[in-house]
């Protein structure tokens, strides 16, 4: 079935996107910073967002707070500012 052929197949084909998505970035920037540290680097990971309000706008939920959750990610970065992982949410 389509993804826009019912609200239930929209819901998990969105949940897909999101699980794969989330997984890619833990595996590419965990690789990431372990290759760096064979090399001698401090490798940072960024995210990069749009805005707060772009999401509403598109009516979609926003991405930061879960991929802050991900060890690997140090930065998650939108046009307005930055989130650092442990510091205040502006």
């Amino acid at each position: 079935m389509a993804q826009h052929e019912s609200p239930e197949a929209t819901y998990l084909s969105s949940k897909l996107k999101y699980h794969l998505y989330y997984n890619a970035l833990n595996e590419v920037f965990t690789y990431a910073k372990q290759y760096g540290k064979t090399k001698g680097m401090a490798i940072r990971c960024y995210v990069p967002t749009h805005s707060l309000i772009n999401y509403s706008q598109w009516q979609i939920v926003s991405p930061e707070a879960s991929l802050a959750s991900l060890p690997a990610v140090d930065v998650i970065s939108r046009r307005s500012g930055r989130y650092q992982p442990g510091t205040e949410f502006f």
